[in-house]
């Protein structure tokens, strides 16, 4: 496939100063042109109180720091120039402290036979920023098969991680939720690293891919990592896996739209046309087409024809995409994929182009919010296990324990209260 100019047009973000200077900041190669907007925009009254906070939500502080230290250091403050340069170094510090820490986990868990897939985290930093300082991190991923998922996460919980899940629930209880879920947080003893275990790709209850990612196994390519070569997704899988994410949660931080930007500039030789059947097959090609448009739309890179072709064609594209421009610049807020609300369940089941994947999220929608309102009432609680002690096999009985545990300290609360207002004379009576 051939690259084509830009030709499609979207959603214009609206863009305060400090958001252009983001947006041009977000990536990792500047032409001259973007350079001598740089400056110019430097030269302008910026709220950097507003500025640094947003570059850090977006997950593009140190791209920021990086370019600006660089190409404006003339025109910056001597106060701000210091924030960007320690910004850079904490940033490059923490990165390799988690990458060594990545390589002492991937070490274990093969010493104890547990095939395992880095991704996320170290390893898409190094693969297509090249700088491990120019994109933080806060977590490690793990992708482990089903049948060795109990077996990982039991190895670190012995080798001094523990959950991270603030349930009062004992290991027994929190594994049969966790099932459901796909994902293990954990956390070191001091808490300075934490890792998502995951049994697969797409986590949660609410946004329900059929696409069986499994596949994902059968194609990996070697990193470097510190010196030492690991395996995680080939670039198309890695790509493909990206877009789906970033539906997944919004596209509301602009760091997302950066790695699709950065790996498709990092690899001119991918398979376009096999991602477009794959994606077809899976169900998730408008997710695909929407995380390559907006790199193109957002972030200026080519795109192959018959791509932008496919965009074209989709006009629900363009709708998305607009909403993603709202979240951006914070017109619009969505919330996280566990809060159920009108605007993220249109967002989703706009993204997804089957029937059937649009009638299952929406059943499983429909059941969260009719039942959710009660579920967060009628959660237990510590203080509920505590009353009563129950095995983990009969954790259900929980929600039947904790209305009647809520209306005892009522009833006692009623009694304290209407003693504590008689006079002594006559309790006395």
């Amino acid at each position: 496939m051939t690259s084509t100019p830009m030709a499609i047009t979207a959603p214009a973000i609206p863009n305060s100063l400090e958001m252009q200077l983001l947006f041009c900041c977000a990536r990792t190669h500047l032409n001259t042109k973007t350079k001598q907007v740089i400056r110019e925009l430097l030269q302008q009254e910026l709220d950097w109180d507003y500025l640094l906070p947003l570059a850090a939500h977006h997950g593009a502080m140190p791209l920021l720091s990086w370019h600006l230290k660089r190409i404006g250091p003339d025109l910056l403050s001597p106060q701000i120039l210091s924030q960007l340069k320690d910004c850079l170094h904490r940033s490059a510090r923490r990165n390799l402290f988690l990458t060594g820490e990545l390589l002492n986990l991937l070490a274990l868990l093969k010493e104890h036979g547990i095939p395992v897939i880095p991704f996320k985290g170290p390893v898409l930093t190094t693969s297509i920023y090249g700088n491990m300082a120019l994109r933080q991190f806060s977590d490690l991923d793990l992708l482990v098969d089903q049948q060795n998922f109990l077996k990982a996460k039991d190895l670190l919980l012995d080798h001094g991680y523990h959950a991270t899940t603030p349930w009062f629930l004992n290991e027994a209880q929190r594994m049969s939720v966790m099932q459901g879920w796909g994902e293990y947080s954990l956390a070191n003893q001091n808490e300075t690293v934490y890792v998502d275990l995951h049994k697969r790709l797409v986590a949660g209850y609410l946004f329900s891919l059929t696409a069986d990612l499994d596949y994902f196994w059968n194609f990996l390519e070697p990193v470097t990592l510190l010196g030492q070569t690991v395996h995680s997704f080939r670039a198309e899988e890695n790509l493909l896996y990206l877009c789906i994410h970033g539906a997944k949660s919004f596209w509301e931080r602009l760091i997302w739209i950066v790695d699709v930007a950065e790996l498709i500039q990092a690899h001119d030789q991918l398979d376009w046309r096999r991602l477009l059947e794959q994606a077809k097959t899976l169900g998730c090609q408008r997710m695909f087409l929407l995380g390559c448009f907006l790199a193109y739309d957002v972030l200026d890179i080519q795109l192959p024809g018959e791509i932008l072709s496919k965009v074209e064609t989709d006009p629900q594209i363009k709708a998305l995409a607009g909403r993603v421009y709202q979240r951006l610049s914070g017109e619009a807020r969505y919330p996280c994929q566990e809060d159920y609300t009108m605007a993220s369940f249109k967002f989703h089941v706009q993204a997804m182009e089957r029937p059937k994947d649009k009638i299952r999220y929406g059943w499983k929608c429909l059941i969260s919010h009719t039942i959710f309102p009660l579920y967060k009432i009628f959660r237990p609680t510590a203080f509920d296990r505590d009353f009563y002690e129950l095995p983990p096999s009969f954790y259900g009985l929980y929600y039947f324990i904790r209305p009647f545990r809520l209306i005892r300290n009522l009833v006692f609360m009623s009694w304290a209260s209407l003693r504590a207002s008689t006079p002594k004379e006559s309790v006395n009576r």
